[in-house]
């Protein structure tokens, strides 16, 4: 009934215990590997050999990985899931529940907690330049993380998706290397008639970490951030945001002179609506 899909890039012994939640509570597991040098598939299939290993020669980003594996899946549901994110039967059946029970839902999402219990706000609205403020603001004092009910977006963490309605917008948008890739995704679900819902009563643990350069993922976001508002938004949203990364990062490379910073000011002022 449910195939999960699992992009991994070195993510260590988190692959494993991912794999270990899930095994035997979803019909088949499709890991999609990008170029790992960990050897964390290898512990998968010594532990799990029919798995389903599907390997690719170079880094493709996240959206590029999930699309392989949701077409390579047999199953009417897809669970998606980043290897860090450890989710049991229970949290599985639920979503598989709601999917079932509403036809018109297209995704479905469950609350994500750290191991130390604390809740992510894992959902919000469409991304814009207040969206994104009232978000980190929501998510520092603990605003609204139990609500239950439709949504604009939730986490590509980990959720369920009908897999008809994946197929219906053409899966992931492949232009997205990693982040903002689920905003987009729910944001064409919903534009095609589909609800996106977020289930608190379902709950996932997600560890963050691993196997991430923090230089690379913040130049991605940024790079994924501008695809999206291109993509989405108003030339003004757009505009603003360009002001405002402008005005950030100069003051941070003439501070702290680092070479990151000094990139992204460079694609900053490359980018055009």
């Amino acid at each position: 009934m449910v195939s999960a899909v699992i992009v991994n890039y070195n993510s260590g012994e988190n692959l494993l215990r991912c794999v270990n939640g899930i095994y035997g509570n979803v019909l088949e597991i499709i890991i999609v590997d990008n170029a790992s040098s960990d050897g964390s598939t290898e512990k998968v299939l010594s532990s799990y050999p029919d798995v389903k290993i599907i390997k690719n020669p170079v880094n493709e980003g996240f959206s590029k990985g999930a699309n392989t594996g949701i077409r390579n899946s047999r199953c009417d549901y897809v669970l998606i899931m980043n290897p860090d994110v450890f989710i049991e039967k229970e949290g599985i059946d639920l979503l598989l529940k709601c999917l079932e029970e509403e036809p018109s839902l297209g995704v479905v999402a469950p609350k994500l907690i750290s191991p130390e219990g604390k809740t992510e706000l894992s959902y919000g609205k469409d991304p814009s330049i207040l969206n994104e403020f009232i978000q980190k603001f929501k998510s520092k004092i603990g605003i609204g993380r139990n609500r239950n009910g439709n949504v604009h977006w939730v986490s590509g963490a980990c959720f369920m998706a009908r897999k008809r309605a994946l197929m219906e917008i053409g899966l992931f948008d492949e232009n997205f290397f990693l982040y903002f890739e689920d905003a987009d995704l729910c944001k064409r679900m919903r534009e095609n008639g589909w609800n996106i819902k977020y289930l608190p009563s379902a709950c996932a643990v997600h560890v963050r970490g691993g196997s991430r350069d923090s230089e690379r993922v913040l130049l991605e976001y940024r790079k994924s951030q501008f695809l999206y508002y291109k993509k989405h938004n108003s030339w003004i949203s757009f505009y603003i945001l360009k002001l405002y990364l402008f005005l950030k990062f100069g003051l941070l490379f003439l501070i702290k002179r680092k070479p990151l910073f000094k990139e992204i000011l460079t694609m900053v002022l490359k980018e055009k609506k």
